[in-house]
């Protein structure tokens, strides 16, 4: 019987990896939960925060339940398929949302040496932001106010292979 390495838990995210931990698992806290990454050599030098890929977009303006609506859909999908699905879409939130999708992929890939093809959505989440106030000036000397949500939207990535 094949003994199985356990997952070590850590919040440090700024601790440097050595070559002794050259595969075993680690569970690496970013934030709100613990992200299990296996460590491989090209790792070696580097620090553990670096491995979750996550792109944060502050300040989107627009609704949240406009834009919770486009997460719900590309969660828990593959990369690829994620920006098919946000191509087609008509909606004003969604090239905003491919943006960051790109970009997350695309730090993936450079940084961290991941194939796009395995990258897989596993948090498509979006937060309340400030709420923007205008004024516009209205008869007899009135105004009236104008009130504009924005909202955060945070995507994170995993590698995932994917079975045929």
């Amino acid at each position: 019987m094949k003994e199985e390495k356990e997952i070590i838990v850590t919040w440090s995210r700024a601790s440097s990896i050595l070559p002794a931990m050259v595969g075993h698992t680690i569970a690496i806290h970013n934030g709100k939960e613990h992200i299990p990454i296996y460590i491989t050599n090209p790792m070696v030098g580097r620090k553990l925060g670096e491995f979750v890929p996550t792109r944060h977009f502050t300040s989107y303006e627009s609704a949240r339940k406009d834009t919770k609506s486009l997460l719900d859909e590309i969660r828990w999908r593959y990369y690829e398929e994620t920006v098919m699905i946000l191509n087609l879409m008509p909606y004003r939130a969604s090239y905003p949302i491919l943006k960051l999708v790109y970009s997350a992929a695309a730090n993936a890939a450079h940084y961290r040496d991941f194939d796009k093809a395995s990258l897989f959505i596993t948090k498509a989440e979006v937060s309340r932001s400030t709420i923007m106030k205008k004024f516009r000036p209205r008869a007899r000397g009135r105004s009236y106010s104008i009130k504009k949500t924005m909202c955060h939207i945070t995507i994170v990535l995993n590698i995932v292979k994917k079975s045929k």
